[in-house]
């Protein structure tokens, strides 16, 4: 149906393929090359994704951070929070994920900016 599905309520086996639609250009009829994440990688991304956010010491990351918390624009140049990456992993976003090397490296870096913003 194209929409969001729980993939807790998911077999993780079952993975479905991309349809004509997804690599239609706008609705139109001209096709684009399909690139980003699909099938299994994308499913064990957004798990984990998904995992991440059930976590109940996990809120902090949810969002991306206020502007209104002293100084952390300073110190944190390359902000990331857990909805920006749910974003990143849709192939519609302009810069959505790849591979799965740059999901983690922004789930990691969600993290090192928590230590070192509290490191200061």
């Amino acid at each position: 149906s194209g929409g969001w599905n729980c993939t807790f309520c998911e077999d993780p086996e079952v993975i479905d393929e991309p349809t004509l639609n997804d690599y239609l250009v706008g609705g139109g009829t001209k096709r684009k090359v399909p690139t980003g994440l699909h099938g299994k990688e994308l499913k064990v991304c957004e798990r984990v994704l998904l995992e991440l956010f059930c976590h109940s010491a996990s809120t902090a990351f949810h969002e991306p951070v206020s502007k209104a918390v002293p100084n952390y624009y300073r110190i944190i140049t390359n902000p990331m929070d857990f909805t920006t990456i749910k974003y990143k992993l849709s192939r519609q976003h302009f810069n959505h994920y790849k591979d799965v090397e740059r999901f983690i490296a922004d789930i990691k870096l969600v993290f090192k900016n928590c230590s070192l913003y509290n490191s200061v």
